[in-house]
C-alpha cells in the first residue's frame, strides 16, 4: 500500500512572490507527502526578485480537478511594499518566516486520518497564526 500523496496549490493575486515562496517551502520540506504549485488570480508574469533573492538561499496554474478544501491564509504582500532595498527585503524574510510555519503545521497534520470537516478547522486555526492580514473570530 502507497501512502496519498496530496496536491496543495497556493493561489495569491500576482502569483509573483507569496504563493511561489509557499510553493518552494512545501516543496521541499513536503516532498514525497505534498506536490505543490502556484497561481495568481491576475498573475504579473514574473517572480519578483526579492522572492527569489529570499528563495536562493532555501532551495502555471495546474488543472484542479474535485472539491479541494480551500483556506484563506493572508499574509501582507511583500511585494507591494516600497521603500529602501533593505526595506523591501525585510518584507519578503517575514512572508517567509510566516509562510514557513505555517507550512510547518501544515505538514504535521495528520492527514491519513482527519476527515474534512476537521481538516478545514484546523487549516481556519492556521490562518490565523501571526502574520494573518484578516485574523478571523477565535471559536470558542
Amino acid at each position: 500500500m502507497t501512502d496519498r500523496i496530496y496536491n496543495v496549490l497556493f493561489l495569491c493575486t500576482g502569483n509573483s512572490a507569496r504563493s511561489v515562496i509557499a510553493e518552494s517551502i512545501l516543496r521541499k520540506d513536503g516532498e514525497g507527502r505534498f506536490r505543490s504549485f502556484s497561481a495568481g488570480s491576475q498573475p504579473k508574469g514574473t517572480i519578483n526578485p526579492f522572492a527569489l533573492k529570499v528563495l536562493e538561499r532555501f532551495e502555471s496554474c495546474p488543472v484542479w480537478p474535485g472539491q479541494p478544501t480551500t483556506e484563506h491564509w493572508g499574509i501582507e504582500d511583500p511585494a507591494a511594499v516600497e521603500g529602501t532595498d533593505l526595506e523591501k527585503q525585510a518584507a519578503f524574510e517575514f512572508a517567509f518566516r510566516y509562510l514557513k510555519h505555517r507550512i510547518s503545521e501544515f505538514t504535521n497534520l495528520p492527514l491519513q486520518g482527519i476527515d474534512e470537516l476537521s481538516l478545514g478547522a484546523r487549516l481556519r486555526e492556521i490562518g490565523r497564526l501571526d502574520g494573518a492580514t484578516h485574523p478571523q473570530p477565535k471559536a470558542n
